[in-house]
């Protein structure tokens, strides 16, 4: 069996990942004993992302916020498509709560695992088919309340955090 940053690095379908991985410092731990969960993003979901901002994040101009982005897809503990379907939520090694969808297309964050439990020497690895950039409300939860009617009418939805 290989490590998780070593079976990133195999699968060919992790260039970006792995690349910003690298340019964060991040990819050292995925090479620690200590288990956790990648949920990993193949490079068509880098490609598709329409955030404004992504360009300059990939680019080095916001290390702090490539970092977040990159932590959102970590999960504490060694975590089983059955574990994480059977919990409904997933929790970031920050605390933030991922919606976890099941059934035969099921989903974390919003994102539609298409290859599950890829067992590793210090965790599993799900492949997924979009970068998480933004939380996705769990069940149950309202979607953010819009902001209040100004003069001319309601204001934009506000954006999750």
């Amino acid at each position: 069996m290989a490590t998780t940053w070593q079976a990133v690095r195999a699968f060919g379908v992790f260039h970006t990942l792995s690349e910003l991985l690298e340019r964060t410092g991040m990819a050292r731990l995925l090479e620690v004993p200590t288990p956790f969960t990648l949920l990993a993003p193949m490079d068509d979901a880098f490609e598709a992302i329409a955030h404004p901002d992504f360009d300059a994040w990939v680019a080095g101009h916001n290390h702090e916020t490539m970092i977040a982005l990159l932590a959102r897809h970590m999960l504490p503990g060694r975590l089983r498509a059955a574990d994480l379907i059977a919990a409904g939520v997933a929790r970031t090694h920050h605390g933030e709560a991922l919606a976890v969808v099941g059934g035969d297309r099921w989903s974390v964050g919003g994102a539609r695992v298409l290859q599950a439990d890829v067992r590793c020497d210090n965790g599993i690895l799900h492949v997924i088919d979009r970068v998480l950039v933004a939380t996705a409300p769990l069940p149950g939860q309202p979607s953010p309340e819009p902001e209040p009617p100004g003069p001319s009418g309601p204001g934009p939805a506000r954006r999750a955090p």
